[in-house]
């Protein structure tokens, strides 16, 4: 401003040679000084632009970062969910195998006790044939003494009715014998002997 106003002075008292250069020093120092703070201005938006830019860089980065970690928890858990399902097809696996294992333990022993249970009928089955072909015996031959002896009382004499009385009672004692022998035997099988 001050060459400014030195220039008009000499401008007015007709020295425009000393005019002329206070007024191109006034300009190049305007100048200059536009310069300047145009210079400043570039600087301070290219300050800012860079700012943005790293701003813009690091919230790239961060959303990376952010995708990456998301990325590996959901890969994480995928795995953990894949551990998990493993295990429990594992324990699933091994109760099937126990099972069966108890199922063909329990089998194999069904059919040892079955094939017991056989042999224990045919041995009962025997055993009654047995028993009522010992029965038949004593009492086919009561019926036949008390036939005879009914048949034929009138033709016997005191004697022979005697001795065929006789018979029957031996008769009838030895199959009274071997009834009580059979339930002596049957009571013993199912425990209640005394």
């Amino acid at each position: 401003n001050l060459l400014l106003v030195l220039a008009e002075l000499r401008s007015k008292e007709a020295n425009f040679k000393e005019a002329y250069q206070y007024l191109l020093q006034y300009n190049a120092l305007k100048e200059e000084l536009v310069n300047s703070e145009n210079s400043s201005h570039v600087l301070e938006l290219e300050a800012r632009y860079e700012n943005k830019k790293k701003k813009s860089r690091i919230e790239i980065q961060n959303a990376q970062i952010d995708a990456r970690d998301a990325r590996i928890r959901q890969e994480r858990i995928l795995r953990y969910g894949i551990i998990a399902f493993a295990v429990l097809l594992v324990l699933v696996l091994f109760i099937i195998v126990r099972m069966y294992r108890m199922k063909a333990a329990l089998n194999s022993i069904l059919g040892v006790k079955n094939q017991e249970l056989q042999e224990l009928n045919a041995t009962k089955n025997k055993f009654f044939s047995i028993i009522s072909h010992d029965l038949r015996n004593p009492f086919g031959a009561l019926r036949n003494v008390s036939e005879m002896l009914h048949v034929n009382y009138d033709d016997l004499d005191e004697t022979q009715r005697k001795s065929l009385a006789e018979n029957m009672k031996d008769l009838s004692a030895n199959a009274g014998e071997l009834l009580e022998n059979l339930l002596q035997w049957s009571l013993s099988q199912s425990g209640k002997l005394k």
